[in-house]
This record gives structure tokens, C-alpha cells and sequence, in this order.
């Protein structure tokens, strides 16, 4: 039985492209129907999500965490990333931890809210990911 997934997405450039792309992953291994939800200020380049699950409906303030089930900031700048993160603290929109199928996670990992692990990704057990950390292949 499939399920959908509306993911809120707050950017849309090469790192927001890379980040769907984990998502789409995610969706296949766990038989879900995504619908990627992009919230950009900023001009992007649409043919990165040609032919892909993902629309532009708005600039980041007409988001309303009620919109999509989970939220990532897709900004891959740390200080951008940062910034965007703490403007939209007090809204309310909930997280996601998206762990990409072909990421490796030892046991007793803590992964904070908002983070991303990319395929090939590998935490050693008992490590602790901080909120809206990005790691992907031989961090």
C-alpha cells in the first residue's frame, strides 16, 4: 500500500535538487508517493526539478506548517542554512530526518531534527547529529 508524502522544502537549488533526490529514494524504499513542496525567494533554476515530483508554490513566508507533512531547509550555504533556520524557529512547521535508504547508521545514533543523511553517508554508533546537519559520502 502506498502512502503519500507531502515534504515542505524551503530553497531550490543544487542543494534542494540533491536533497529531492534523497527524498525520491526515501519514497521508493518505503513505498511512498511523494509530493516535494518548494518555498523559494529566490530565482532557481527549474529544470532541475523537471519530470520530478516537486512544485513552487510560494516564498518562504506563505509556507504554513500545516501545508506538508515534514519540512526540510534546503539551503546547502551552513551561515544560509542557519539563518534560514532561525527565522522560521517560532512557526511551527515539524522537521524531517530524511536518512536515505543507502546511508548506514550505527546503533544508538541520535539524528537531530531537520537533518539529512545522504547515500553513503556512515555514523559509527552512539554519535550525536546535531538540527539541521548535511552529511553525505566520507564525512
Amino acid at each position: 500500500m502506498t502512502t503519500s508524502w507531502r515534504l515542505g522544502m524551503f530553497g531550490a537549488s543544487g542543494h534542494a535538487s540533491e536533497l529531492l533526490g534523497a527524498a525520491e529514494s526515501v519514497a521508493r524504499a518505503r513505498s511512498r508517493d511523494l509530493t516535494a513542496l518548494l518555498y523559494v525567494d529566490e530565482p532557481f533554476e527549474p529544470r532541475r526539478f523537471a519530470d520530478r515530483p516537486a512544485q513552487v508554490v510560494g516564498g518562504i513566508e506563505d509556507a504554513s506548517p500545516g501545508s506538508a507533512d515534514e519540512w526540510l531547509v534546503a539551503v546547502g550555504y551552513p551561515r544560509g542554512r542557519a539563518e534560514l533556520v532561525a527565522r522560521l524557529a517560532m512557526r511551527g512547521f515539524r522537521w524531517a530526518r530524511l536518512i536515505h535508504d543507502r546511508s548506514t547508521v550505527g546503533t544508538g545514533v541520535v539524528i537531530g531534527e531537520g537533518s539529512v543523511l545522504l547515500a553513503g553517508a556512515t555514523l559509527s554508533p552512539l554519535v550525536d547529529v546535531g538540527a539541521h546537519a548535511y552529511l553525505s559520502q566520507g564525512v
